[in-house]
């Protein structure tokens, strides 16, 4: 279950470092607006805050690039599914936990 997590994990920041660096090659404007983000070296609390919301709002559809778009979208699938999975992840680990510290004699 952990390596299904890791590879997801490695797809996920794959295919975002492509919109990261379409971004800046073909949309500068809303990635200067994003605050410049790169994967690593420029990556604040702030630049993600800003980079979720622009995925989550579909703020990349108003742009009128279909190419971005499809990056986009995939990268929010990607990131809606990582987020219910590793979400119900944890939330059975606390289960089993309280339940084995319930049952133990």
């Amino acid at each position: 279950m952990i390596i299904v997590f890791m590879v997801a994990n490695v797809w996920y920041l794959k295919r975002m470092r492509e919109i990261l660096s379409y971004l800046e090659q073909h949309q500068t404007a809303a990635w200067e607006h994003l605050g410049k983000p790169t994967l690593f070296m420029n990556n604040s609390p702030g630049n993600t805050i800003k980079l979720v919301r622009f995925l989550y709002r579909r703020e990349y559809s108003g742009l009128g690039d279909a190419a971005l778009t499809l990056k986009c979208e995939s990268v929010r699938r990607i990131l809606l599914n990582l987020l219910i999975a590793e979400g119900t992840f944890m939330i059975l680990f606390l289960i089993m936990f309280v339940l084995g510290s319930v049952l133990k004699p």
